[in-house]
């Protein structure tokens, strides 16, 4: 896999750590790999539940990007718990969803991309998002 260069995080300063809340495994961790070589500290969770246990338990990550669509609470209902537990993470949905699941957050200035994830996008969103570009 190769990051393209204009989004690698191999600068001096410390990498931004994010947490990936997917239910379907092979997009979660093929998500995370990509990630993870373009120099990004990747957590992974399989539920919106797994990650109100990783957010409660370690230093909050910079970005969470949330599956719109998972079992149990879903990610819109993880999104509006993040302030909560996370109130300086940026916050940034995934979906395959029609726009209109994720217009009302969208008009708060909630990021979001859609499935299949074009990786490009993503990472000009984290930048935009983590004030990097």
């Amino acid at each position: 896999m190769v990051c393209p260069v204009e989004h690698s995080r191999a600068a001096p300063n410390e990498p931004a750590r994010v947490l990936i809340v997917e239910d379907e495994r092979v997009a979660r961790q093929a998500l995370g790999s990509l990630l993870s070589t373009c120099g990004y500290r990747v957590e992974l969770a399989a539920s919106a539940e797994e990650a109100i246990e990783l957010l409660q338990r370690r230093l909050p990550p910079d970005v969470v990007l949330l599956d719109v669509d998972l079992p149990g609470m879903n990610g819109l209902e993880l999104l509006s718990r993040l302030s909560s537990l996370a109130p300086d993470v940026v916050p940034i949905l995934v979906t395959g969803a029609d726009r209109d699941v994720v217009q009302p957050a969208a008009d708060r200035g909630i990021g979001y991309v859609r499935k299949p994830v074009d990786i490009n996008n993503l990472l000009c969103l984290m930048d935009r998002s983590l004030g990097r570009s």
